[in-house]
């Protein structure tokens, strides 16, 4: 299993940038690797969300399902990403 962690500041209030990285529908601005983000199931970002995504590797696209795994707004987001290949 991989984990991802890292930091960086943002000039922003932290519940907005939280709102903007706990919806993995924004990622594709930011990776150019996610082609495509969709929210499957429905109601507000939160534990259980699910979302489909288009990621390329070796220029390959491969699908994944993110499902929001822990969310407590606006400290911590918590997904887990399986690709079906």
């Amino acid at each position: 299993m991989s984990q991802v962690r890292g930091s960086l500041e943002i000039a922003r209030q932290v519940e907005v940038v939280f709102d903007v990285v706990a919806d993995q529908r924004n990622e594709p601005a930011d990776i150019p690797d996610m082609t495509e983000a969709t929210k499957v199931t429905p109601g507000p970002i939160g534990v259980g969300i699910q979302f489909e995504a288009t990621i390329l590797s070796r220029d390959t696209p491969l699908r994944a399902t993110i499902e929001r795994t822990g969310n407590e707004r606006p400290r911590r987001a918590n997904s887990r990403s399986t690709v079906q290949a």
